[in-house]
């Protein structure tokens, strides 16, 4: 049966962590490393801990990322979204697979309604596996019964579109969605 797997963020919902943090802090605290550590499944609470231990001068940007994580969200990409309510029609299924932390994606009210949409969601804070390692995509396709050959993979991240086609997955870099829905019809899904 064919599906269509979708990353998360800037595919389906901005994310901004500019909008609770510095670039300052972002820049001094190697903010991408420790988010990326985040998105592996290290605890967010020792996390913060940490970063308040190491950057005494930077907790108030600290307690923000930590209180007003979900702030880091922009918009619902609604032209993704209308794409995926099209696939769902023409009875392709549809799934999430995003690099996030397992801890924080529950603290979103926005993403806990959008993700009612999808036939499954794996993060990668849960099975401790990042995009682009292929095996986050064989867990995706042991959790959501894919077969690689009818699934097609839709990311922001050229990387780890390209480590989906090397799981023999149709991997797609998304640019905006209306550049998708060609891409989607001319495979048949639309």
């Amino acid at each position: 049966m064919k599906a269509v797997v979708f990353d998360l963020g800037n595919v389906l919902v901005e994310w901004t962590p500019l909008a609770v943090l510095s670039e300052e802090f972002m820049a001094e605290t190697d903010f991408f490393s420790w988010n990326t550590e985040l998105d592996r499944g290290a605890s967010f609470a020792d996390t913060m801990e940490r970063l308040r231990t190491e950057f005494p001068h930077h907790v108030a940007h600290t307690d923000a990322f930590n209180e007003r994580w979900p702030e880091t969200l922009g918009s619902v990409i609604q032209e993704t979204v209308d794409v995926v309510d099209s696939l769902k029609a023409a009875g392709v299924r549809c799934f999430v697979l995003s690099n996030s932390s397992a801890e924080t994606v529950p603290r979103s009210e926005l993403l806990t309604e959008l993700l009612t949409k999808f036939d499954g969601v794996l993060l990668s804070g849960e099975v401790r596996l990042l995009k682009p390692d292929l095996a986050i995509f064989r867990a995706a396709e042991e959790r959501f019964c894919l077969d690689p050959y009818s699934t097609w993979f839709v990311d922001d991240n050229e990387a780890n579109a390209e480590a989906a086609t090397a799981a023999g997955w149709h991997g797609i870099h998304f640019t905006d969605p209306a550049a998708l829905k060609p891409v989607l019809e001319e495979a048949g899904l639309l």
